[in-house]
């Protein structure tokens, strides 16, 4: 374990940065008080480049189970049963929600390309003629 002061730290960050990669740990200090530690991240995580990122950003936490997931317990587990009429409230919901958000010519525009992918041009169109005559 290596101790350096922030000044030091700036100054031959490669080479500090190298101890790291090389496995060892570097202690960061304000004058004499330590405020940081720089650690290797494990090599055997099974995490990629941008969850590594995540983690040196301070944004992603790993995980303390390091068990794969046993998806076959997991599919093995009873499914909610939900009405039909919680589905489309929670539908209408989330629609009411983009809608407010957006204006009524974005929405529709979304709904559109969303819905009907191969005819979003046509019906989009077709959407805002009736907005354009409902204005008139």
């Amino acid at each position: 374990m290596g101790t350096v002061n922030i000044g030091t730290l700036k100054n031959q960050l490669s080479a500090y940065l190298r101890y790291v990669r090389n496995g060892e740990e570097v202690v960061v200090r304000d004058r004499k008080t330590p405020i940081v530690r720089i650690l290797p991240l494990q090599p055997d995580t099974g995490f990629d480049r941008e969850e590594a990122r995540l983690v040196a950003e301070g944004r992603l936490t790993l995980p303390k189970n390091t068990n794969p997931m046993d998806w076959d317990a997991f599919w093995a587990l009873p499914r909610p049963n939900v009405s039909d009429e919680a589905i489309k409230e929670t539908i209408d919901w989330a629609k009411s929600e983009i809608y407010s958000i957006f204006d009524s010519a974005v929405y529709r525009k979304l709904e559109a390309e969303w819905l009907f992918p191969q005819e979003k041009a046509t019906l989009y169109d077709l959407q805002m003629a009736t907005c354009e005559s409902k204005m008139l």
